[in-house]
């Protein structure tokens, strides 16, 4: 996964440490293969447990559709 998204995390949890602030992302996993985008989006959902993410993209194969993500990872 990407490193540079796990270094985001580490600084918002860093600075925020009282406040779940929500976080945007613009085309997070732009440069990842499948597999990798697999791991990304499990995160995410993980991740929305706690805070609210917005997450932009421009690929249709990073988009969410009908309570499914095009790469294959349901959203509850």
């Amino acid at each position: 996964l990407s490193m540079g998204i796990c270094m985001r995390m580490s600084v918002i949890d860093a600075t925020f440490r009282e406040e779940k602030p929500f976080i945007v992302m613009d085309d997070p996993f732009s440069n990842l293969d499948d597999y990798s985008l697999k791991q990304g989006l499990a995160m995410f959902e993980k991740l929305s447990e706690e805070y609210q993410i917005i997450y932009i993209t421009c690929t249709e194969k990073r988009d969410y559709e009908d309570g499914r993500y095009a790469a294959g990872i349901s959203r509850r």
